[in-house]
């Protein structure tokens, strides 16, 4: 099968910096932030790697002619990118509840919404809060949950259907990291020395 990239060497580099990184004394509003940037930002290439993934797989049905072109065509990430998706994806994953962090997502998710919450908000923010905590949920699943509903929802979606979005963010972060993985076996390259395991 052709492969138009170049895997000469078995171990990539890992990048010297991660997106999840933050500088020393971020305030709680700035790491709130910073986890959905993070989201944003990694979400194209993880796109980008499945398109390559799909040329590949049309590509391998075809005459060598055609499957060159196919593959010129896909916008594929280089192997440097899978392995920065890889820490980006990783860091996710491993990223510990944070009280802090998901109680400003959640003010903003109210304040963004139109029909907001009616009455005292204390109550809904504090068991939201718990309940995302007690779930384990990691900030950045909380900023992806909170940035869809931001989108779709008319009214302030209850505990449980934040919770639900939550728990389909997490699963999507994970999902990533299990093809990212994947890609990296097939392109025979090894994880960054204390990558997360799966």
């Amino acid at each position: 099968m052709i492969d138009k990239h170049d895997h000469s060497t078995e171990t990539a580099k890992a990048p010297a910096t991660t997106r999840l990184k933050l500088p020393e004394g971020a305030t709680d509003a700035q790491r709130a932030v910073a986890a959905e940037d993070a989201l944003l930002a990694f979400m194209p290439a993880l796109e980008r790697m499945r398109e390559g993934a799909r040329a590949r797989d049309r590509a391998a049905c075809l005459p060598d002619k055609k499957a060159i072109a196919v593959l010129a065509e896909a916008d594929d990430v280089s192997d440097a990118e899978l392995v920065e998706l890889e820490e980006t994806l990783g860091a996710a994953r491993s990223q510990r509840p944070d009280a802090r962090i998901t109680a400003i997502l959640a003010g903003a998710l109210i304040d963004a919404i139109p029909a907001g919450l009616r009455g005292d908000p204390e109550p809904y923010l504090r068991w939201l809060v718990h309940d995302l905590a007690e779930a384990e949920m990691p900030p950045v699943a909380v900023a992806l949950a909170f940035r869809n509903l931001r989108r779709s929802a008319k009214f302030c979606p209850s505990i449980g259907e934040a919770l639900e979005a939550a728990e389909k963010a997490r699963s999507a972060i994970f999902a990533g990291f299990v093809s990212v993985r994947i890609e990296m076996g097939r392109r025979r390259l090894k994880p960054y020395p204390g990558a997360h395991a799966l």
